[in-house]
Formats: C-alpha cells, structure tokens, sequence
C-alpha cells in the first residue's frame, strides 16, 4: 500500500510539474512578444528622433536595425532641405561616404536620438567635434543646448 501512495504522489508531482512548465512556457511567449514589439518600438523611435536631430542641419536619415544580423545602417540625405527625396534614392549615404564634419554630426545625432529612446538622465560627449566644421560645429551646440534646456526637468 505505502508503494501505492508513493506512485500516486510521484504522479502528482509530475502532473504539476508539467502544469507549471506549461505556465511557464505560455508566460515566456508573452514576455518575447512583449519585448519584441517594445524593441521595435524603440527601433523607431530611434529612427524618428535620428531624422529629427539631422533635420537641424537640413539633413534626413532613418536608421535601420536589422535585429536578425545584429546591424545597424544609418543612411543620411544631406540635400533634404533643398531639395526633398525619398530616402533610398541616390542623394542618400552611408556612413563611410561621409565626410568627417557630417560623419561627427550625424554620430552626435544618433547618440543624442538613443538618449531620447532611452531616457537617459546623464550624457556626456567628448570631443565630438573634433572634425567637424565652423557650421557643423554650431548646429551641434545649438542642438545640444536645447535639448538640455528642454529636459533639465527630468
């Protein structure tokens, strides 16, 4: 009889361990559905906020995540503001056929983009303008002195 109650409770043991597998398992899907759309939430809200910042030098650009391969590609279109293209066209560059002022500003736009993403209360940049030019140069102080202004409440 003590067999049959041992068998009995190692039956209910994995009864519930099974339970609480399957649980588990439905709870990690939700979780990994959850973080993917949240992960491509702040792909876009970096993107957008990446245009916005260029966007103050007459510039455009998206920055594309592609999750799968672990790479970022960061396109800029320098002729945005005069005259206005669709990015994909043959205005538009990557990053290696910018020169080194542009390079440095639209590096400061991305990072600047990310801290909007991620809320991030402490930013620091050293020598971020090092190649860059007179105008470059004062665009980029000009941007971050008001997206401090506009965030010393946070």
């Amino acid at each position: 009889e003590s067999a049959r109650a041992a068998l009995k409770k190692v039956k209910r043991n994995i009864a519930n361990t099974q339970r609480n597998r399957d649980k588990l398992e439905i709870m990690y899907k939700q979780r990994r559905q959850k973080w993917l759309a949240m992960r491509k939430l702040i792909s876009k809200r970096t993107s957008y906020f990446f245009n916005r910042f260029l966007s103050e030098k007459g510039h455009a650009g998206s920055a594309n995540f592609d999750h799968d391969e672990e790479a970022l590609h960061l396109h800029v279109d320098l002729n945005a503001a005069v005259m206005p293209s669709s990015l994909g066209q043959e205005s538009q560059r990557g990053m290696r056929q910018l020169s080194g002022g542009e390079r440095a500003f639209t590096t400061l736009a991305f990072i600047m983009a990310l801290g909007e993403v991620m809320a991030c209360p402490i930013r620091a940049f050293d020598e971020f303008d090092v190649f860059m030019d007179d105008v470059h140069r004062h665009v980029a102080l000009r941007l971050l002195l008001e997206t401090t202004l506009n965030h010393r409440n946070k």
